[in-house]
């Protein structure tokens, strides 16, 4: 009997170690995507001989890199009950794979701004009156005239917050104080350029230093310490072995500048190194019972928003060709995403010049009419080739990232929305776009550097709009203490998606 097209499934988990799938992988709990298309092919590369020989026929070729690519499109929609990944959606595996962290944030609300702000993505909070505690970090530049602010925790010890407590931005100098208690909300995801990982450790005394060089007695690994420790507990680390992990229990070495480093070091056990930052992934692909499986991949996403029907999320992932084989289906698979997912309708989104102060409260932003917008993280992926790996590919890395994107607005005066001023000179405008109103299946797309590339002219049914493609460039954008250069390089937040759950 032939193979059925609609049988496909698709199942991802994060990797411990780079370019090795977990022993249980695929399992159903790993494959509920709400899938509107998939596909996989194999990239087998196959090498001509040319051997010298009194006959023309070619000889046989040998086979060399064997990679996979995945493409996989699904809609933008809440978890469905919180069963995976601790309530984040499946596909927001796949969003860290491409560089983007997932974290779990809270929302507090807050009163008007009393010093200039905005809040800027990334910075620390300083804390004062009321109750509190923690340290923590500004997810998404927060607006003066904003209901409320998101943040995370940017230590391992939880942020609480009380009504009445005065949050200052260690970067901007805004001043908020909040008018309600720090309360769960979603996830959030972000950009990131490096990979990091998280390792537990064990040692009597002493510190384990950011910047020491540390390696396994045992397994060989190596990685620099990102984030240290002052007693036993866990650190993170940018690994720089060539696919090893540490192992449990194993001694650690290391290279510590200081009197105060650890005069035995270990790691703990059960180990619980784990990718914090920019992660590999297994995918497993299989069509009514014909199976592809890669390792090691990482990708590039896009999202695609029309009015009035669902925005989607198309993933194109590569990785190391790890299997072709027959597989039966996996069952008892639950649907990780709402039987209802949000519509792009309801929902204004807010556009506005981002490089001076006078535009820098909620209600200066402009509503543009739009029935369009394309995003594309535009992340270059490079293969990682090592003739000790089985199939000379370890993984794949991500290397660079030059977010683009396009919308239509109707054309406006220039008096109301001024589209060509901006294109003129260049302006970085702020690009704000709900998706959706009912918590648990609710995100906010926010990217601070949208620079617009010519508009063109274009015909909605009779009414006048522009085409407008841009570039995301991030960075930080006010002249916040009326004088200090722009600081517009860099910020690792030129796409913010936050999840309201609460």
């Amino acid at each position: 009997m032939p193979l059925l097209s609609k049988r496909r499934q698709v199942s991802v988990v994060k990797e411990v170690t780079g370019g090795t799938a977990p022993g249980s992988f695929p399992t159903a709990a790993q494959s509920g995507l709400v899938l509107i298309d998939a596909t996989a092919a194999i990239d087998v590369e196959n090498i001509e001989r040319n051997v010298l020989r009194e006959s023309l026929t070619p000889v046989k070729g040998t086979v060399g890199q064997q990679a996979a690519t995945f493409t996989v499109t699904t809609e933008i929609a809440g978890a469905n009950g919180g069963a995976f990944a601790d309530g984040a959606p499946l596909w927001g595996e796949m969003m860290q794979a491409c560089g983007y962290e997932q974290v779990a944030v809270k929302d507090v609300a807050i009163g008007a701004f009393s010093a200039v702000g905005p809040f800027q993505h990334g910075e620390l909070l300083t804390m004062a009156g009321g109750t509190s505690a923690g340290i923590p970090r500004v997810v998404m530049d927060t607006h003066d005239g904003v209901a409320t602010i998101t943040v995370e925790p940017s230590t391992a010890l939880a942020v609480t917050m009380s009504s009445g407590v005065t949050l200052t931005g260690q970067s901007s100098g805004a001043v908020v104080v909040t008018t309600g208690s720090a309360s769960d909300s979603g996830f959030a995801w972000y950009p990131v350029s490096n990979i990091e990982k998280s390792l537990d450790v064990t040692f009597a005394s002493g510190q384990v230093g950011v910047g020491a060089l540390i390696e396994g007695v045992t397994s060989g690994a190596k990685a620099v310490v990102t984030a240290g420790a002052n007693s036993s507990g866990t650190i993170k680390i940018s690994p720089v072995s060539n696919g090893l992990a540490f192992t449990a229990l194993e001694d650690l070495t290391y290279v510590l500048s200081g009197a105060s480093a650890p005069a035995t070091l270990k790691a703990d056990s059960p180990t619980a190194e784990a990718f914090t930052k920019w992660p590999s992934v297994s995918l497993n692909f299989n069509e009514d019972g014909q199976n592809i499986q890669g390792v090691g991949a990482r990708g590039n996403v896009a999202f695609n928003f029309e009015v009035n029907r669902p925005a989607t999320a198309t993933f194109t992932m590569r990785g190391v060709l790890n299997s072709t084989t027959d597989a039966a289906q996996l069952t008892g698979i639950t649907s990780d995403a709402p039987s209802s997912p949000p519509i792009w309708q309801g929902s204004a989104a807010g556009w506005v010049d981002n490089e001076i102060a006078g535009k820098a409260t909620f209600a200066s932003e402009y509503l543009p009419c739009l029935t369009s917008l394309q995003i594309d993280a535009g992340v270059t992926l490079a293969d990682r080739k090592c003739a000790s790996a089985a199939t000379g590919l370890v993984e794949i890395l991500g290397t660079g990232r030059a977010g683009t994107g396009s919308i239509d607005p109707e054309v406006t005066l220039e008096a109301d929305i001024p589209w060509l001023t901006y294109a003129k000179a260049g302006t970085t405008a702020r690009l704000r776009v709900p998706l959706g109103s009912v918590d648990g299946n609710q995100f906010t797309f926010f990217m601070p550097g949208v620079q617009m590339d010519s508009p063109s002219y274009g015909d909605r049914d009779g009414i006048a709009t522009h085409d407008i493609p841009f570039r995301l460039t991030g960075g930080f954008h006010h002249n916040i203490t009326g004088g200090t250069p722009l600081d517009v390089f860099g910020g690792d937040n030129e796409l913010v998606i936050v999840y309201h759950t609460s």
